[in-house]
């Protein structure tokens, strides 16, 4: 496998803790949260609406609900078109901030998990719509993907401790600033989805690898996150297999649940104090403001509003990246609102911005070169933009991208390889050899 290293790095011993960010006079709360349906809309103009509030519910048949929630006590001052961190523009509630917050600020009581069964947790994770960020660019309901792990006869959570992307640090931080609620966020998870056992994906230098209890149901093995790719399913899969050489973890595969740190730190705090996801750690950096830090807000706080808790602009930026300048996307708006599945927020200025105008594939083969499974992402990009058409062997290797972006980053051409690529993991059936 072909690692790389060089990428835009961030210095994590900078970070000493995480702050509490200020409460904006008011949030913007997309009514799609997970890239699915856009919510039913559950207020009007001019409710009263309480810190935890369930504003928004989209129920699928024989599924898990979407749920929205209100991050702060307020009045339902407008339903307005807004711009997602991803891009898309979706129907979004804007909530100006009045009243006595629920949770900010108060003892919150805990609840004994243990006690609990695993289907009530389950229940809880699934009516709270807590989300998986472990793929940043496809984020789902973990009660969706503990539904598909659950019916498995051997059942490993693969927790990765480290960032994906080797120019964020989200992840890394949370570990680093709250192991001890993500260790028992893991272990909630594990009695919740009825898994056997799990695996700690940590980066060499983690400072606190000892604090992880380890016995025969919890195990850890260590990578050099700053390889990249290095926290895809794929690297982890094969690192387990080459480390924990036990039969018991020899047949862990992509079928298994795998997880992040910042998804475990949210379960933890719904499951632990029984609240709704309705605030997040936001990692926020970049040469066009005066500060960086990892900042807690509510959702719906504006990138803008991110920007002005950092000290304002010093310099005007030319992209907003959200989750990463690898494997993340450009936000399209200073105005988009923080939804469930942001991490972080990257400001470039003009003198950093690459070239992104798009030419013809000059069939250079960089994308072959770089490519750490060996694919051809020429062929299949071809394929996809009609160029030529590729025999149904090479369409199969699709299934195996992980979607790095690696061919994206090092072809002159500017090409859009991955998402082509992407667009055949998804239309293509594998089993039959045809395209949808």
């Amino acid at each position: 496998m072909t690692e790389f290293k060089g990428f835009f790095s961030l210095k994590k011993k900078a970070y000493k803790r995480a702050v509490n960010g200020y409460i904006p006079k008011s949030v913007i709360i997309p009514l799609r949260q997970d890239f699915k349906e856009d919510c039913k809309l559950l207020v009007n103009l001019g409710d009263s609406v309480e810190e935890g509030h369930l504003i928004a519910r989209f129920d699928r048949d024989g599924k898990n609900p979407s749920t929205v929630f209100s991050p702060v006590p307020g009045i339902v001052e407008n339903i307005e078109l807004s711009p997602s961190p991803d891009g898309f523009y979706s129907k979004a509630v804007r909530i100006r901030t009045f009243g006595k917050f629920k949770f900010l600020g108060k003892k919150k009581s805990e609840v004994d998990w243990k006690s609990l069964t695993s289907y009530s947790i389950k229940n809880s994770i699934s009516e709270f719509s807590i989300m998986n960020t472990f793929n940043t660019a496809k984020p789902s309901l973990l009660s969706d993907e503990i539904d598909e792990f659950i019916n498995l006869k051997q059942k490993i959570i693969v927790v990765r401790l480290f960032d994906d992307d080797v120019t964020r640090i989200s992840d890394s931080l949370i570990s680093e600033f709250f192991l001890k609620e993500v260790l028992e966020g893991a272990e909630i998870l594990k009695k919740a989805a009825n898994a056997e056992r799990i695996v700690f994906a940590l980066d060499k230098k983690f400072a606190k690898k000892d604090e992880i209890a380890l016995d025969s149901d919890f195990k850890t093995v260590c990578f050099d996150s700053s390889v990249f790719p290095n926290g895809f399913e794929e690297n982890l899969i094969f690192q387990i297999r080459k480390v924990l050489t036990d039969e018991k973890y020899q047949c862990v595969s992509k079928k298994d649940l795998f997880v992040d740190s910042s998804t475990l730190l949210e379960l933890y705090r719904c499951i632990k104090f029984n609240m709704p996801v309705i605030d997040r750690y936001v990692h926020v950096s970049g040469s066009c403001i005066p500060v960086s830090g990892m900042i807690k807000v509510p959702l719906g706080t504006t990138i803008r509003f991110l920007a002005e808790q950092c000290g304002g602009f010093i310099k005007q930026p030319c992209a907003v990246i959200v989750n990463g300048l690898v494997s993340g996307f450009s936000s399209s708006s200073l105005d988009s609102p923080v939804t469930k599945y942001v991490k972080s927020v990257t400001f470039i200025p003009f003198v950093h911005k690459p070239l992104q105008k798009a030419s013809e594939c000059i069939r250079c083969g960089s994308c072959r070169r770089v490519c750490p499974l060996n694919l051809y992402p020429d062929i299949l990009y071809r394929h996809v933009s009609g160029g030529a058409i590729a025999q149904i062997e090479y369409l199969k290797t699709a299934q195996f991208c992980s979607d790095c972006g690696l061919c994206n980053s090092y072809c002159p051409s500017r090409l859009p390889i991955s998402q082509k690529i992407a667009e055949i993991k998804k239309n293509f059936h594998y089993n039959s050899g045809e395209e949808k």
